[in-house]
């Protein structure tokens, strides 16, 4: 059971009193961008981190992504990090074997992760984590067009506050046709 930490102050300055598990707490010491946000947000979140943290320590991953993500510039770059082992974790949860950790590729690009199910071709992946502010603002001028007058004030209204707002649940469709390419 995660022990008592001390609280979290966002970005607004508004203090968490979420507790964190042992690994969360060790991902969080002396990062460089603790406090910029509400990260890691609820306890369901912060249970969700723990979860992907736990899958790395036991694939002896956990001490080199602590010391990468803990240098992350901001909060865009950590949860790009944070992205890419999510990935791993529920690519690994989901019966592929992770074949490789940062393989090197065509043209000597360095990718995430090289799998395969059981029997099959490796498959290179390179995960890719648009920032949750990207997907707030509309990504093309027709799409921005589409939108009515008070539903883009919403929008670039929403993107000024924490990611996190305590007691409010936000969500949106997700479109299973769109590029499955972006884990």
């Amino acid at each position: 059971m995660p022990q008592s930490n001390p609280a979290i102050r966002s970005a607004s300055g508004r203090s968490s009193a979420v507790q964190h598990g042992p690994l969360t707490r060790q991902l969080l010491s002396g990062a460089n961008w603790l406090g910029a946000d509400g990260f890691p947000g609820p306890r369901v979140w912060s249970d969700d981190v723990e979860e992907v943290l736990a899958f790395l320590k036991r694939e002896s991953r956990f001490a080199a992504f602590v010391s990468v993500i803990q240098k992350a510039r901001n909060p865009q770059h950590r949860d790009a990090q944070l992205a890419e082992a999510r990935a791993a974790f529920h690519q690994s949860r989901n019966g592929l074997r992770i074949l490789q950790w940062e393989p090197i590729g065509e043209g000597g690009k360095k990718g995430d992760l090289l799998v395969s199910l059981a029997n099959s071709p490796a498959v290179f992946v390179e995960v890719k984590q648009p920032s949750w502010r990207a997907e707030r603002v509309p990504q093309s001028r027709a799409e921005l067009n589409r939108l009515s007058t008070e539903e883009k004030q919403r929008r670039f209204d929403r993107v000024k506050l924490d990611k996190f707002i305590p007691g409010v649940c936000e969500g949106s469709a997700v479109a299973p046709h769109h590029d499955g390419r972006q884990s």
